[in-house]
């Protein structure tokens, strides 16, 4: 079995529906946390699934009714949407401990950098054909929600630079600031 610490940990984080990193890094710690939800990418991906669940029946040449090889190809389709869609259509940033944690929905795509690595932090105003999504571009990486142009650029001991779209650029910045030893 697992040690007794570990498992009173896990039994913790589900009562309280809590992360396991959070229990680790202590929740007290946490001096930033802030979702950025792009509805525009929600509306798109509703529509791209939607199209998909109309158009699976003809592709498959079952154009009359329901079957179930015809309700299967809808749920194939369908699916890989649905993850994009909570994947790309959120952003987190948060400042725990002494980490800069960022991902895009499920956490299984969580980036992190120890704050004493930060040299700069800055805002900045991003040129609209760097786009959204995630870009490397020739000066920096960005993670850039659909809707904005606004973000926090960060500079690093090793000359690395990091882009973070934000709604709330001036927050962050004042809260990564404060939070650099």
């Amino acid at each position: 079995g697992e040690p007794a610490s570990l498992e009173t940990g896990k039994s913790l984080a589900a009562v309280f529906e809590v992360n396991l990193t959070d229990l680790y890094l202590g929740k007290d710690s946490e001096r930033y946390n802030h979702i950025q939800v792009s509805y525009i990418v929600f509306i798109i991906f509703v529509l791209v699934g939607a199209g998909l669940t109309a158009v699976a029946p003809f592709a498959t040449g079952q154009r009359g009714g329901h079957t179930e090889s015809s309700g299967l190809i809808r749920m194939l389709a369908v699916t890989p949407v649905a993850l994009i869609l909570y994947t790309f259509s959120t952003l987190r940033v948060r400042i725990v401990g002494d980490q800069l944690i960022w991902n895009w929905g499920f956490s299984l795509f969580t980036h992190r950098r120890e704050l004493s690595r930060i040299v700069t932090v800055r805002r900045v105003r991003n040129r609209w054909l760097y786009g959204w999504g995630i870009r490397v571009l020739p000066h920096c990486l960005l993670y850039n929600m659909l809707w904005g142009l606004d973000a926090v650029e960060i500079e690093f001991r090793d000359g690395r630079r990091l882009r973070l779209g934000s709604d709330e650029p001036d927050r962050l910045v004042e809260a990564i600031k404060s939070a650099i030893p």
